[in-house]
């Protein structure tokens, strides 16, 4: 198969501008309106699926049409969409393997040249041979998915993509059960910390460098300020989607024998980062507000005994360890994505400064 940086490359098309590096790049709105979660979901069943998933409906010599089950039919809207992709980003994103098997069927048979649609599957009719034609290309296309999925090295490229999260996974449940071992109750914290859509895209578009100096600044404020008096531990997650940009999804714990106004605390917390720690460049999203879409209500306060909530609690979280379909390569890509604080040994909790001393894990 193919390489990514390869397959994008070949995307690229005559709209195709400068960034202030040099960098040849289109568009990243194109991007955020092809649901990439919908086409993991057929990629996967078209490899579990059998047989050929498209057929002609022959009605003569010169009225015949393509044919095509519920698989089929997601299939050419998935690759419809991948044909709008022309304008995916040069060089900057890096996709689940899925992805990547399809966007190599895509270009390996051409199939965007086809004009293939939903609408043309049900209403268009062509000569037989034609339609013959189409059929064997669209035929070949998923047996290609199905061969690429199949080989070992394929396997690998899954195992390597979630590896980490799955490493990520067991140490966010563990730091959660050690929070629990040393406190009785935590009033725990969901916060989303972004950027103001003029800080998103663009020429003012914050990088990786930005990212990781709000982030440090963040806990360097956070040793100081009442805001974080009681704090005794959080987990951040860095995700990038084309048009939100980079983003922390944070979960904060403080102990909840202190504090309880889990919402209040939320705003703080966002207002901190929109105006101190970025200069106005900031946005957030209480989570908390909304927490009773949540399953068992597992924001708020959580006490140590309820073994059920706090299992729900670590399953919700799992969402800031889950592998991404997709990310941004900018800077350095071996930076982290993915952090928590220490958690302090049981006689080594004290304060500093009248704060909390929460350090930030190296």
């Amino acid at each position: 198969m193919e390489n990514n940086s390869a397959l994008l490359d070949s995307l690229l098309v005559r709209d195709a501008v400068m960034d202030m590096h040099g960098e040849k790049y289109l568009h990243d709105e194109v991007l955020q309106s092809i649901n990439l979660e919908d086409q993991l979901l057929v990629v996967k069943a078209i490899a579990k699926s059998k047989g050929d998933l498209f057929f002609v409906k022959a009605s003569g010599l010169y009225d015949c049409g393509i044919g095509a089950g519920r698989i089929g039919r997601k299939f050419v809207n998935t690759f419809k969409n991948i044909a709008r992709g022309d304008k995916l980003t040069y060089g900057r994103y890096v996709f689940n393997p899925y992805i990547e098997v399809l966007i190599s069927a895509v270009v390996k048979f051409d199939l965007r040249s086809y004009g293939f649609s939903l609408r043309s599957l049900d209403e268009e009719l062509v000569p037989l041979s034609h339609a013959e034609f189409l059929v064997a290309i669209l035929n070949d296309a998923v047996r290609y998915i199905r061969d690429e999925i199949g080989l070992p090295q394929f396997a690998r490229k899954i195992n390597s993509h979630c590896r980490s999260a799955n490493k990520n996974t067991k140490t966010l449940y563990n730091f959660v059960d050690g929070l629990f071992d040393r406190h009785s109750r935590l009033l725990v914290l969901r916060v989303d910390l972004g950027y103001a859509e003029s800080f998103c895209r663009g020429d003012r578009a914050v990088n990786r460098t930005d990212i990781r100096l709000h982030r440090e600044k963040l806990w360097s404020v956070a040793r100081a300020n009442p805001i974080f008096k009681y704090l005794v531990g959080y987990v951040w997650k860095l995700e990038w989607k084309p048009l939100k940009g980079y983003h922390f999804h944070m979960a904060f714990f403080l102990d909840a024998r202190h504090v309880q106004q889990d919402i209040t605390y939320c705003r703080l917390i966002g207002e901190l980062w929109s105006r101190v720690v970025t200069g106005y460049k900031g946005g957030y999203w209480n989570c908390n507000r909304d927490k009773d879409s949540y399953p068992e209500r597992v924001l708020g306060v959580v006490h140590r005994g309820d073994i059920y909530r706090r299992g729900k609690l670590k399953k919700a979280l799992s969402y800031l360890t889950k592998a991404d379909i997709i990310s941004k390569l900018k800077g350095n890509v071996k930076e982290k994505n993915f952090g928590k604080s220490e958690i302090k040994k049981l006689n080594s909790m004290r304060k500093r400064g009248g704060y909390a001393s929460v350090r930030s894990e190296k």
